[in-house]
């Protein structure tokens, strides 16, 4: 970690070949301790050795060249146990265990296509119920568009409670503003 903390940064790449140049050079400048990605856009075709920066390691489980997937970068001085027993819940979550300073943080992202039912969301609740007792970070793309944030629950204080935040800076997938 840098310091006391864990530099954390997620992203949607809606297909991340192409641009990672881009994203080599953003994790250099900021030195990003752990980077989670969705809409990876990466099959078996691809290998780990074509995207993933040096000094890093690579997690990702796959959908297809047209769309999907998540994938999580981790510095190598981190102490990393992938764990699959929690990312079995949903084909495109991954779960990994942190060691930091403080203790093992459970780290997850999460891709929910925005034409799918709500079943994936369903087996993302029965997973964080299971690992509640742990220190967790998740993040990823929900596509939850179809849910007016202004009226509807959760709200900031409910997140704020369960100790969760919202923490989109850009709404350029249309989606509605968050209060």
């Amino acid at each position: 970690p840098n310091g006391s903390y864990l530099a954390c940064m997620c992203l949607n790449a809606r297909s991340i070949l192409p641009k990672r140049f881009d994203l080599l050079a953003y994790i250099c400048c900021h030195k990003v301790d752990v980077l989670a990605v969705t809409e990876t856009f990466l099959d078996s075709s691809i290998c780990d050795a074509e995207i993933c920066p040096l000094s890093y390691s690579m997690f990702r489980r796959d959908r297809s060249r047209h769309g999907g997937g998540v994938l999580i970068f981790v510095r190598d001085n981190l102490q990393v146990i992938p764990r699959y027993d929690l990312s079995n819940f949903c084909d495109e979550l991954l779960w990994l265990e942190i060691c930091t300073p403080v203790g093992p943080v459970l780290f997850g992202v999460f891709y929910r296509p925005p034409t799918q039912g709500v079943d994936n969301l369903v087996a993302l609740c029965n997973c964080l119920l299971s690992i509640a007792q742990h220190h967790i970070i998740l993040c990823g793309d929900f596509n939850l568009t179809f849910i007016n944030w202004s009226l509807t629950f959760p709200t900031v204080s409910s997140l704020a409670a369960n100790y969760m935040c919202d923490l989109v800076c850009d709404k350029s997938a249309g989606g509605s503003s968050n209060p």
